[in-house]
C-alpha cells in the first residue's frame, strides 16, 4: 500500500482500502486529512511514560503484533486500521 513520508495514505491507498468497504475509505481518509487533534503535549504531561508508535514498535509492538498476526482465526476476516497524521506536522 502507498504511504508517503510522514506516513500517510496516498490516493492509491485509499483505493485499495475502499475496497474493504466504503465507509472505511471514508474513516480513513478523514483520519488522514484531519485526524483527531489530539494534544500530543499535554498527553505526555500527563502521561510521562508515553510511548510514540515507533517506541513502542521497537520495545514491545513488532512483536505483538507478529504473534497477533501467527495466531490462528475463525473466519479469517480481514482487520483494516487506518494511519493518522502526526501532530504537529
Amino acid at each position: 500500500m502507498a504511504v508517503d513520508d510522514l506516513g500517510l495514505f496516498t490516493a492509491r491507498a485509499f483505493t485499495v482500502i475502499r475496497q474493504a468497504g466504503e465507509d472505511v475509505g471514508y474513516a480513513c481518509e478523514w483520519l488522514n486529512e484531519r485526524g483527531y487533534r489530539a494534544d500530543i503535549s499535554l498527553a505526555r504531561r500527563l502521561h510521562p511514560g508515553l510511548l510514540d508508535f515507533r517506541t513502542w514498535l521497537a520495545h514491545t509492538g513488532a512483536a505483538r503484533i507478529a504473534q497477533f498476526l501467527d495466531a490462528p482465526r475463525a473466519g479469517q476476516k480481514v482487520m483494516v486500521t487506518c494511519r493518522t497524521r502526526p501532530s504537529g506536522r
